[in-house]
């Protein structure tokens, strides 16, 4: 099961691009599910100028450490 199925699964409602940058900010850190939601979302295409702005935010809170990528762990 990949991170993305993952997210599907645990929720019946699909995650908005809002939701997932909120969860993010909030935890301080872009766990592999968010970040794979998120790259879903963007390959889906039609984003509004508001969501490409969310989007600008989430960039500038990595760069700027806000917001941690979070590596997922490797099986042992």
């Amino acid at each position: 099961m990949n991170a993305l199925q993952a997210v599907n699964d645990s929720n019946s409602e699909v995650m908005s691009l809002e939701t997932c940058i909120r969860q993010a900010l909030e935890q301080g850190q872009l766990t592999p599910v968010l970040a794979a939601r998120i790259q879903q979302i963007v390959e889906e295409g039609g984003l509004a100028e508001y969501e490409q702005q969310l989007l600008q935010l989430l960039q500038d809170a990595i760069q700027d450490h806000c917001i941690r990528p979070v590596q997922p762990l490797e099986p042992r």
